[in-house]
């Protein structure tokens, strides 16, 4: 049974925050996100400053209590109350392993727009990535996904590895390469957008890459890849 301090300590933390929200700034928010969920109309520092609070307060908090907070976030309509679940559920990572990959592709395959696609694949997903290699395979294999923001999260979850090492170098081109033929912008900007940031330390496997593959790779994803090159 969860403990009701940590229910009453973030039910708190959403009370004040929605204090903070701005109706104006809400609908904007919702407009540029293009969901349907509903935003407290809060700005990042105020939502950050929510979470280190609370992180502060309850380093210790089992996996099992946080899962449970974390479901309850994450079956919110609020897309700022799934926002602040990821960025909890980044704040524990080293409550986190291989076992949880299937609990956070099941959060990506709810996902309604890139938003909270990027932030699971780089605050979480892609840590573990680069923590424990072996999950690659089952990383690999969500490019044939029917979600579009799963497939998405095939290419994105390198993000944080590429920034340390050349070792999944291959693995982000056999995706790209894999994905390269879809029509959706989402696709086509994470290949480029994974492929630049592959370039920042490998610019010239990146450019061998790129003109290898020239007439599979779209033009917005050949645009993104070499655009720091």
């Amino acid at each position: 049974m969860i403990s009701n301090n940590y229910l009453s300590d973030l039910d708190k933390a959403l009370s004040s925050l929605k204090k903070k929200g701005d109706f104006a700034h809400a609908r904007n928010e919702e407009k540029y996100l293009k969901t349907n969920l509903k935003c407290y109309g809060v700005y990042s520092k105020d939502l950050l400053f929510s979470v280190n609070e609370f992180y502060k307060s309850h380093k210790d908090i089992s996996k099992e209590n946080l899962l449970y907070l974390l479901d309850r976030l994450r079956s919110s309509n609020s897309h700022t109350e799934k926002t602040i679940g990821i960025k909890l559920a980044g704040k524990y990572i080293s409550l986190f392993g291989p076992e949880d990959l299937s609990y956070f592709k099941r959060w990506l395959s709810e996902c309604d727009g890139w938003c909270h696609t990027d932030y699971i694949c780089s605050l979480v997903v892609g840590r573990l990535v680069y923590k424990y290699p072996s999950i690659k395979k089952e990383i690999n294999s969500w490019r044939k996904n029917k979600v579009l923001w799963v497939r998405r999260a095939s290419l994105i979850s390198y993000i944080i590895s590429i920034r340390y090492t050349n070792r999944d170098i291959k693995d982000i081109f056999d995706n790209s390469i894999y994905l390269s033929g879809e029509k959706d912008f989402f696709i086509r900007k994470a290949i480029g957008w994974i492929l630049r940031e592959t370039s920042k330390k490998y610019p010239k496997d990146v450019l061998k890459f790129v003109s290898k593959n020239k007439n599979k790779l779209s033009n917005l994803s050949k645009k993104e890849a070499i655009r720091n090159i």
